[in-house]
């Protein structure tokens, strides 16, 4: 959880160190204080805080408040947090800046905006703020995307998605998606499930558009065997709107009721007993003038009686 001051708070399993504020010792559920640092939200130190966060398959990262500068804590054991040299570990306990993203630069040589990390269970991906799409981590399945069937311990560019403009990436356990500005969607890693979304239950070692006719795409959202995408409507049967004429002659028609029962309601309560006495009394009217005999040709007829079954009146 980010707090808008910048906190970072964190709860669940920690056993691979993704809660970054607990010791190894302490992370397992089978320490001695039990479940009880697990379950409630806690916060993780954080020198200036953060400005976003991603949480992945056994993985957290943050981006500094007050720079580009990137930091994480989990599993690393195939480099996928981006941090290598002296400072790798199996797993992270505490947050740790990224050197692999810090050392990264762009075409001109300047350090780039961080926009979105996706991380999977071995892998991790990263959009920065040209679209371009960067892998690190263990290659297997084909997950980084890229043309070397081999692990990345530094960021590298997806070749197959350069000038693609990426605006949205996600990762599952193994496999990888990313949408572009135009609505179109890639995936790659692994497929046994149907999960890329290709049409077949086959890996895919680069990224490969996914067919999903002319709505273009908003999201993409990766589970651990199945992908979620969020479409634009591009339906054309919607409820069509009343007429203004219309639209304005039943609003002068609720004004016109409401403003009736408003006088109604403010008029003395002896006027109101009248009123109703005049229409009972003219009820009553229309009724002895009902019972009247009525006239056939300028004559008056009685109105005949009803006769039983016996014959007697």
């Amino acid at each position: 959880m980010l707090t808008t001051s910048g906190a970072v708070y964190t709860m669940g399993c920690g056993e691979q160190g993704q809660l970054g504020r607990l010791a190894q010792r302490s992370a397992s559920r089978d320490a001695r204080q039990g479940f009880s640092a697990l379950l409630v939200p806690s916060k993780v130190t954080l020198k200036l805080g953060a400005s976003r966060i991603w949480a992945g398959y056994h993985a957290t990262f943050a981006l500094d408040a007050n720079s580009d500068k990137m930091f994480a804590w989990g599993l690393n054991n195939y480099g996928q947090l981006g941090i290598t040299g002296e400072k790798r570990r199996r797993a992270l306990y505490s947050p740790m800046e990224c050197d692999a993203f810090t050392a990264w630069r762009d075409s001109k040589g300047d350090s780039v905006t961080w926009r979105s990390v996706a991380a999977g269970q071995h892998h991790s991906l990263a959009l920065d703020g040209a679209g371009s799409v960067l892998a690190l981590g263990r290659c297997e399945y084909g997950r980084l995307g890229l043309p070397q069937p081999e692990d990345a311990q530094h960021l590298t560019i997806i070749p197959a998605l350069q000038h693609r403009n990426v605006v949205s990436i996600s990762a599952s356990t193994s496999s990888s998606f990313a949408v572009t500005a135009e609505g179109e969607v890639y995936s790659w890693g692994m497929g046994s499930e149907g999960q890329l979304g290709t049409g077949a239950c086959a890996d895919a070692a680069e990224p490969v558009a996914v067919p999903h006719g002319d709505r273009p795409t908003i999201q993409v959202s990766a589970g651990g065997q199945h992908t979620v995408l969020l479409v634009e409507d591009t339906s054309s049967t919607k409820e069509p709107s009343p007429a203004p004429d219309q639209e304005m002659a039943e609003q002068t028609t609720e004004d016109e009721n409401t403003e009736e029962e408003e006088v109604k309601a403010k008029r003395p309560k002896n006027e109101q007993e009248g009123e109703i006495s005049s229409t009972s009394s003219a009820h009553a009217s229309e009724v002895a003038e009902e019972s009247k005999p009525q006239k056939v040709n300028g004559d008056e007829t009685d109105t005949p009686m009803e006769v039983d079954d016996t014959g007697s009146f």
